[in-house]
Formats: structure tokens, C-alpha cells, sequence
């Protein structure tokens, strides 16, 4: 039924999100996230645009959602990025959710659950979003969703921890006074720190060598990972540029890095993909490598962004690395935004859920930048 027709017969419910929506879609994207009534900038309109409708998977029959009231108006969004992967070496469907919201004030039925049924009702092998709060996820888990835990876990590498403490009290209105009047002593402070005998902070070095890479790079290291892992990405040139360019555009993270890493005959050892960001912490988009050479991979990441200026380097756990990880003084922490999976094949949770999945964030939807813009 055309929508048209369910306005004239007072009908509301989803249906799918096509390019005519855009204006009302980001119009409500402004009013739910930014508590802001009045017209969308055409910034943000292009971002949904691009995000939702002219992305290089186009081909894949996984569109977004919306709600409509039975006036005709959109309450509710489920932005869907479909992906291809590969498990076990066949490609799969996978459908990567966004912009997950609901207009509380317009509507109080079951709109958001309307939309995440329609959504795992798709034909898609894998569902999942790297960005559920803790009411996205109980819908999740209402309907039959995971969490995938251990993908869930965040680490963080302090490289100068006391101005990384006072970036932190800066965040808190009461203590930004304190911040200010200890400022000057920090940079001396990190100085000793780094450099005392058994100090939990030590200044990173690495003896290996890096090199910007490119796309071809990147996408040979992805296809060049050991088997054990069985989920892996299924990036094409042309799909692993478009990511990567529009991760690039998320100024406000810092100057998206790209490297190759290098042992001493010149073999490759891995690579990591990171925003530097100089005076704050600098996050990992992607990070992998050789089994015995990730933790050279991680000492060049963490000297790289020391050199930036950054203040630490923050990423999501890949449970494979996470000995070295810990070996390297990072700490761990599960956050309140987890890692949400639904999928009717049991072999493909069974594998995420065992860490035998490559899933970093250049996989999911933390990457896109809607939150870093002017329209906030």
C-alpha cells in the first residue's frame, strides 16, 4: 500500500526510508539528539544521504526505516548500512544499524519496536550495531538480540597521564577550575612520570618501521588475516575507500592515520588505523596483524601517537589481542554503549561469541560522523 493511501485511511506503522524522507528524517534526527525544533542544515541532510542511500552497497536489498504517525509524519528512524563479510570463507549479508530514534513527545506506542522487528525480519545474515544504549538494548535483547561481551570492552593506553587527568576534570564543570590551576605543572609532571623506574606509564619506543598506507594496503593485510578467524570483513577496493574517506571526514576525532608496520626484514607485521589527535586521546578505528607481531603493531601505534601529542589511545578489544594489551599497560573497561548481535544462524553468533570474529569499529557504526559536526 502506497503511503499516500495509509494516510487516507489513518493508518500509521514502518516503512521503507527513500530519499524524498531525508528532510523529515534529519529534521527528527535534530529534535531527538540535539532537542532542537525547526529545518535540518543541508550538512546533515547530505550525511543521511550519503550514510543511508548512495553508499557502494546499494545492491543489497537491506533498506532503512521509518515510522510513520497516522497523520503521515515520521516519529521514528532506523538508519541500516547493509555490509558484506565473509564467514568461513563464503560471503554473508550483513546489515549494520544507525540513527536508531523514536519522537517520545509525538508518539507512545511501540514504534521503536516496530522498527527493530521489521528490521531482524530482513534477509539478512547478521545484524549488528556497535552503538546500542542501554534502551537500544533492551530492545536487542527483547527480541532475541546478544551482546557480543568481549567485543564490548574498551581499552586505553594513557601516554601522558597528567594532563590525561586534567582533560578529564575539564569534562566536569566543578573541577575545571582545578584543571586550569594545575596545567602549567602537568607537562613536567608527564616528563618524570614516564621516565621513573617502574612507572606504570612508560614512554613508548619502537624499533619497528611504519609507512602511511594506502587502500591496497589495507585491504591486502585484511585478506592476508590468519584463519582463525571465520568472520571477517568482505571489504572491496571501491567499499574500503568510501569507508575510509568518510571516516576521514570526522575532523573533530583528530587526523585519520593509516600505517603499515614493518619488521627488520621488512615483512610486514600489521597495521593500525587511528585518529591522532594532538592534547586529547587519539581512537582506534582498526588495528591487526601477525600472531607474533601485534605487539610490535601496538608499540608502533602507541609511539606514533605519543609523537602526535595525544595524550592517550583509546580502541574496542579484539579478545585475540588482548594479552598484548595488557602486556603493552592498557587498561580495560566495559562501556554503557555495547556491541549488539542478532543473527537466525547459530554458527555465525557461536563464532563472535567465541572471539573468532574480526570486528573492529570500521566494521560497525561508530565511525560515521554524525555526532562530530556544526548542527549539534
Amino acid at each position: 500500500m502506497h503511503a499516500r493511501d495509509r494516510y487516507k485511511l489513518g493508518m500509521s506503522g514502518v516503512r521503507e526510508f527513500s530519499r524524498a524522507d531525508i528532510p523529515a528524517v534529519a529534521d527528527l534526527w535534530l529534535k531527538v539528539f540535539c532537542h532542537r525544533d525547526g529545518t535540518s542544515p543541508q550538512a546533515l541532510r547530505s550525511c543521511f544521504e550519503e550514510m543511508f542511500l548512495d553508499h557502494p552497497w546499494r545492491g543489497i536489498p537491506l533498506p532503512s526505516l521509518l515510522y510513520e504517525d497516522k497523520d503521515g509524519a515520521v516519529v521514528g528512524f532506523l538508519g541500516v548500512l547493509p555490509r558484506l563479510m565473509n564467514f568461513k570463507g563464503n560471503p554473508i549479508h550483513t546489515a549494520v544499524t544507525s540513527q536508531f530514534m523514536v519522537d517520545s513527545s509525538r508518539h507512545h506506542g511501540n514504534a521503536a519496536i516496530e522498527l527493530m522487528k521489521r528490521f531482524l525480519a530482513g534477509p539478512q545474515e547478521l545484524s549488528l550495531t556497535d552503538g546500542a544504549t542501554q534502551g537500544a538494548r533492551r530492545i536487542w535483547e527483547a527480541l532475541r538480540g546478544e551482546v557480543a561481551t568481549t567485543y564490548s570492552c574498551l581499552w586505553t593506553r594513557v601516554l601522558r597521564p597528567a594532563q590525561y587527568t586534567l582533560d578529564l576534570m575539564k569534562r566536569r564543570n566543578t573541577l575545571k577550575p582545578l584543571a586550569s590551576a594545575a596545567k602549567p605543572f602537568a607537562r613536567a609532571l608527564d616528563t618524570a612520570v614516564t621516565r621513573m623506574p617502574l612507572t606504570p606509564y612508560p614512554l613508548p619506543i619502537s624499533s619497528s618501521a611504519g609507512e602511511e598506507a594506502n587502500t591496497e594496503n589495507v585491504l591486502r593485510c585484511v585478506a592476508e588475516l590468519p584463519p582463525r578467524w571465520s568472520l571477517r570483513p568482505g571489504y572491496t577496493l571501491d567499499s574500503l575507500e568510501w569507508l575510509l574517506q568518510k571516516a576521514g571526514e570526522a575532523k573533530t576525532r583528530g587526523h585519520l592515520r593509516k600505517v603499515i608496520v614493518r619488521g627488520a626484514n621488512h615483512d610486514v607485521l600489521g597495521w593500525y588505523i587511528y585518529y591522532a589527535k594532538p592534547g586529547g586521546t587519539g581512537k582506534v578505528l582498526q588495528i591487526g596483524g601477525r600472531e607474533h607481531g601485534i605487539s610490535e603493531v601496538l608499540g608502533h601505534l602507541f609511539h606514533d601517537a605519543w609523537q602526535a601529542g595525544a595524550l592517550a589511545v583509546s580502541g574496542r578489544l579484539e579478545p585475540r589481542f588482548a594479552r598484548e594489551l595488557s602486556e603493552k599497560r592498557c587498561d580495560f573497561v566495559f562501556h554503557d554503549v555495547t556491541v549488539m548481535i542478532h543473527s537466525r544462524r547459530n554458527d555465525i553468533v557461536d563464532a563472535i561469541q567465541r572471539n573468532n570474529a574480526f570486528l573492529t569499529r570500521l566494521d560497525g557504526e561508530w565511525w560515521m560522523r554524525f555526532q562530530e559536526e556544526s548542527w549539534i
